[in-house]
């Protein structure tokens, strides 16, 4: 079952003399709610893209932000305040036909955060994971992966099965991954990407398994999220796995990162172990990625020769 929301758009709450307020409203519509009713954690967090010309003042940053725990179809959020206007003196103040102005854009993000315990309500499917068991749907996740398609609703042994072993990934990599496919956000993703190394090996763990299941979205996800953050440390694993995985954008960004520095610095990076994409794992082949380093560390290199004038 899956998780619906209603985002509601009030362009005139209230008036205060000429002045009126813009808001939003997000409305739990119904979906898992957690084991025991403990509800799900949604947070919204909202920003006002308006040209300075509409005569609209953009409310302060913790006004237009929420977090809150939905346990029943129909609960509503309080009123987010987006921004507040004046009536020109010659328009009469009525709520119902607020001041024309030019259009506005509203960017959201909506994070929804549940327990996968919740999932245990009509799984017809275990998984198996270094002994730890993940009860699932299976319409679920055919409905996110063309593999897991095949395997349960195709003419492969598992479709009838009840129980299935994954035997070459981590539990906590396989728990992220389901996370995604029911929650459409991927945990500790919304952290500053520069702050966390555990989340890069994270997001090449979850590249390669999103590759693995045909997970395109997550496998962007995890492109963008590693593009920001390349640095010295992880600008070789990171290459390795864009050359692997065909990530154009992420390994323009590896390669560009590189250009800027110094062929010493690629060398001892290309032979520090970098080509190993995770930590415990290694999805690469390891020939086969260290053979496309190598081709693009020797790329770089020239590259870096040609701009410094050697």
């Amino acid at each position: 079952m899956v998780t619906r929301l209603l985002l509601t758009f009030h362009p005139t709450v209230y008036f205060f003399g000429r002045d009126y307020c813009m808001a939003l409203e997000l409305i739990f519509l119904g979906g898992p709610v957690g084991s025991g009713g403990s509800g799900v954690k949604v947070d919204l967090n909202c920003r006002l893209l308006a040209d300075e010309s509409c005569g609209l003042r953009p409310s302060a940053e913790k006004d237009t932000s929420l977090s809150q725990v939905f346990k029943h179809p129909m609960d509503r959020s309080r009123l987010v305040n987006l921004a507040t206007a004046t009536v020109a003196p010659h328009l009469q103040p009525e709520p119902t036909r607020p001041p024309k102005t030019s259009s506005l854009t509203v960017e959201c993000m909506i994070t929804m955060q549940r327990d996968l315990s919740s999932a245990v309500t009509g799984a017809d499917v275990r998984f198996t994971v270094s002994g730890q068991c993940f009860p699932a749907h299976k319409n679920i996740l055919a409905a996110r992966s063309p593999v897991f398609m095949a395997q349960f609703f195709g003419a492969m042994e598992e479709r009838s099965a009840r129980s299935v072993e994954i035997s070459d990934m981590e539990p906590a990599m396989f728990k992220a991954m389901l996370e995604y496919m029911y929650t459409d956000a991927v945990p500790g993703f919304e952290k500053q990407p520069e702050a966390d190394e555990e989340l890069v090996v994270m997001a090449q763990d979850l590249l390669v398994a999103a590759n693995r299941y045909g997970l395109d979205r997550l496998k962007a996800i995890c492109e963008h999220r590693l593009s920001l953050s390349v640095g010295v440390a992880t600008v070789a694993s990171t290459l390795a796995l864009a050359v692997q995985y065909n990530c154009s954008d992420l390994k323009a960004r590896c390669v560009d990162f590189i250009a800027r520095g110094s062929p010493k610095n690629l060398h001892a990076r290309a032979g520090n172990g970098g080509v190993q994409a995770s930590g415990g794992q290694q999805p690469l082949g390891a020939d086969g990625a260290s053979q496309g380093y190598a081709r693009e560390k020797e790329k770089v290199t020239h590259l870096w020769k040609l701009n410094a004038g050697l």
